[in-house]
């Protein structure tokens, strides 16, 4: 009995003792309680087998946070799904969606993971994957055949003839997105029955108009013997759910000759196998954006995005903007999209920054301005007995067929009306026909052409002039068209051209029918026009 009071007395100054000490050092000890917790990666995409760690982070109340290493509690809302271990190691076991929670005492976070099939690696081996078709490219001419007689490895090949005259091109494409993620490299084995240079090889082009997680390779030399070439999978986690599976492009040279393509795979290569980017960049250029609007990015195509490897020695071009990183200094003025737009908020100008995995990769500007004129430009102050008009409110405009030929590249043209003043507007300007042919006009007597434009993103425009010579018809011999550059000053300010005629070198005068304008870059600005007429 008095064994038992004494331990009985001991375990009670035992508590007494630690509630002294948690009362005495509570106010001493820094105040860890958080805010909330968040969980990282918040969304993936997973293959059965899979696995990728958790990572939990508390936010302190006092702006702090730290990752939490213990005291975590997992669960998944669906193990057959996605199972969670205990330390946060999530892996995928079958198709479908799921989310895995993490809890901290009252706070939780939760992880949405998607479970995709895993993409068997052959695109063709001895015939197409299986549910892999042809799709081909607009305009080309394509013969592709099952070659039992050539081969790399196995008992075929695939035979592509290349035509007299056009091109051949396509894409093989699976019947549903699949993902690619758990390689890093798109291989293939391929010959002619000459020696020859192929155009275009690549991957992530569905021929149908997605190039966001295209890649390519060019100008491969291909022999009359087989030769494997690797194309790099810049970011393999982001290629997770894509059907363009293998595509090529090949010119005509004149006469018909056979490429033979055999063993396209994707593989996981190793490090003595494929080196990460070298260097990667942007096709960037500076653009303006209209407030409220959203406007594709000057490389959101692809065009000028770049990656180079130096183990294998291989360049990747018309890199799709998916593989990129883009973030804005400026969210509040220019926010990316991951479609490869851009979107003005507020007036102002915004750098992007445009990252391959961590490589930097350049940096554009986006402005977001006005992409129309408020003002008319300056009225004309030729006398009207020195100027022959085809455009001005100045003076008695002599008529025009078409501002807008069927033969230009124009994405879209209106009329406008600014501050009293018609004008024209070319959207997406390739290059536009001004056609006068039923009215010509002599401007042997001139000395300049003048034109007033305002563009708010081209840094240069072309004036071609078009004469139809003495038998006033297109074609015959006697035509002759000359062209001038002109650099854009200044954007969203009206700029006054005047071209001597004496500059366009060996340009009739007499027969003036038509007037060609070319924006630059091409086919991605936007120019207005007014006052447009020949003067002494």
């Amino acid at each position: 009995m008095t064994a038992h009071r004494f331990r009985g007395v001991l375990a009670l100054l035992a508590a007494f003792t630690m509630a002294l000490l948690s009362g005495c050092g509570g106010k001493s000890r820094p105040d860890t309680s958080s805010s909330f917790i968040s969980i990282a990666p918040v969304a993936w995409t997973l293959y059965p087998g899979q696995s990728e760690q958790l990572v939990v982070t508390r936010h302190n109340s006092d702006g702090s946070s730290s990752v939490v290493s213990s005291g975590v509690v997992f669960a998944a809302s669906a193990d057959a799904v996605a199972s969670v271990s205990a330390t946060g190691l999530m892996t995928g076991v079958s198709v479908g969606t799921g989310t895995v929670t993490a809890t901290v005492g009252d706070k939780t976070a939760d992880a949405v993971v998607k479970v995709t099939p895993l993409f068997a690696g052959p695109v063709f081996t001895d015939d197409y994957a299986a549910g892999t078709t042809f799709v081909p490219f607009g305009g080309s001419v394509n013969d592709l055949a099952v070659d039992r007689l050539e081969h790399h490895s196995w008992s075929a090949s695939l035979k592509v003839t290349v035509p007299a005259a056009g091109y051949t091109g396509g894409a093989l494409k699976a019947a549903s997105p699949q993902n690619m993620s758990p390689y890093n490299a798109v291989t293939f084995w391929a010959k002619a029955s000459k020696a020859v240079t192929l155009a275009t090889a690549g991957f992530g082009d569905s021929a149908t108009g997605d190039v966001r997680f295209k890649a390519e390779v060019e100008s491969l030399a291909l022999t009359t013997e087989w030769a494997k070439f690797v194309m790099p999978i810049p970011v393999p986690g982001k290629l997770s759910e894509n059907a363009a599976l293998f595509h090529f492009a090949q010119g005509s040279s004149g006469s018909a000759y056979a490429i033979w393509f055999d063993d396209i795979q994707y593989e996981y290569l190793g490090a003595s196998a494929l080196g990460a980017p070298a260097t990667a960049a942007v096709g960037w250029r500076p653009i303006s954006v209209d407030l409220g609007k959203t406007a594709a990015l000057p490389s959101g195509n692809g065009s000028g995005n770049t990656a180079t490897y130096s183990l294998p020695a291989v360049k990747l071009v018309n890199l799709g903007i998916g593989y990129f990183d883009i973030t804005s200094d400026a969210p509040a003025i220019a926010t990316p999209n991951l479609d490869g737009t851009v979107k003005g908020l507020a007036f102002g100008a915004a750098h992007l920054t445009a990252k391959l995995g961590g490589l930097s990769a350049g940096t554009g500007t986006v402005t977001v301005a006005p992409a129309s004129p408020t003002s008319a430009p300056p009225a004309p102050t030729a006398s009207a007995g020195n100027v022959i008009s085809l455009l001005s409110k100045a003076y008695t405009n002599s008529p025009v067929d078409t501002w807008n030929a069927s033969w230009g590249v124009v994405g879209g043209f209106s009329e406008a009306v600014i501050a009293g003043d018609n004008m024209k507007k070319y959207a997406n300007l390739g290059y536009a026909g001004i056609e006068f042919v039923s009215h010509q006009i002599d401007a042997a007597q001139m000395g300049y052409f003048h034109i007033d434009i305002w563009t708010p993103d081209m840094t240069a425009f072309h004036v071609k002039l078009v004469d139809f010579g003495p038998d006033g018809a297109y074609g015959g011999g006697d035509d002759t068209g000359v062209e001038i550059s002109v650099p854009v000053s200044a954007l969203r300010q009206w700029q006054s051209i005047d071209l001597p005629l004496s500059s366009f070198t060996g340009l009739k005068l007499k027969n003036q029918a038509q007037i060609v304008i070319v924006g630059e870059p091409y086919a991605n600005g936007t120019v207005f026009i007014d006052n447009v007429y020949y003067h002494k």
